[in-house]
């Protein structure tokens, strides 16, 4: 039996385990290192999880000292157990904090809404364009955190699943469409896409359903500017700047300013 086969059985393999005393002393190994430095019994501790090795403490005693025994290859298994669980942990930590490093590199570059999450609804990033999606849905409420609210009332409450693909209407009357898929990171993380409706659409929106009048105090509102600056600018009335407002609210299909400036936003 080879030591692979014995670390199925065992992770404390002595020099027993591998060879006879005799064969041992006569080895190259004992002869030009072990005995050089006065070492002379050794056991190797195999840190093993799930049938993978994670690493290995050779430990060694001088010739003076009393070899290794029962005993102490006893304590030794029961620790190495509790090492390799503890040390596979810390490695998979490792591995997910890296993946979600990865994860968070490449989503923020996505025009594509992007929300990492697991099955208690425990949200481990979103990228920018998700945390717009889901501020300019939330846009006339007052949400401490609109990510968070969007997964519990878009996702959770509709008894999710994977693959599962839903639309929504924004109130820039964009559409969005939201589809979960399965997360590489681990078993329990998933990650929801939250796609918008093509850009160009909101463009053709505009060009489309406004008069020459409404784009000119489109462009004036989204810069910021009041309804009295805006009659200024344009030689109106205030009157008919906001007569104008209300048509462009009712042909954007938006509430207000705020609604309105998020479409625009959008537009770029």
């Amino acid at each position: 039996m080879n030591i692979k086969e014995k670390m199925r059985c065992k992770q404390v393999i002595t020099i027993n385990d591998v060879m006879s005393t005799f064969k041992y002393e006569k080895s190259l190994y004992y002869q030009s290192f072990m005995k050089e430095y006065r070492f002379y019994d050794e056991l190797g501790v195999y840190l093993v999880h799930q049938a993978k090795l994670l690493g290995a403490i050779g430990l060694v005693r001088y010739e003076h000292e009393e070899p290794f025994n029962a005993k102490d290859t006893f304590k030794l298994e029961i620790l190495a157990k509790s090492i390799s669980f503890s040390l596979a942990n810390f490695l998979l930590l490792e591995e997910i904090g890296a993946q979600k490093k990865t994860l968070e590199m490449l989503s923020n570059a996505s025009s594509t809404g992007q929300i990492l999450f697991n099955s208690a609804m425990t949200i481990y990033h979103a990228n920018s364009s998700a945390k717009e999606i889901c501020s300019i849905h939330f846009a006339s409420q007052v949400i401490r955190n609109p990510v968070q609210q969007f997964l519990q009332e878009m996702i959770w409450k509709g008894n999710w699943k994977l693959g599962l693909i839903s639309k929504i209407l924004l109130p820039t009357r964009q559409e969005v469409t939201i589809y979960i898929m399965k997360a590489d990171i681990s078993k329990d993380h998933y990650v929801a896409y939250l796609s918008l409706s093509d850009e160009k659409e909101v463009h053709h929106l505009i060009e489309e359903k406004l008069t020459t009048k409404e784009r000119d105090i489109l462009a004036y509102i989204t810069k910021g500017y009041t309804n009295e600056e805006v009659s200024k600018e344009l030689f109106i009335s205030v009157n008919t700047v906001k007569r104008h407002l209300q048509n462009i609210y009712h042909k954007l299909g938006v509430k207000n300013r705020t609604s309105l400036s998020y479409l625009v936003m959008i537009r770029g």
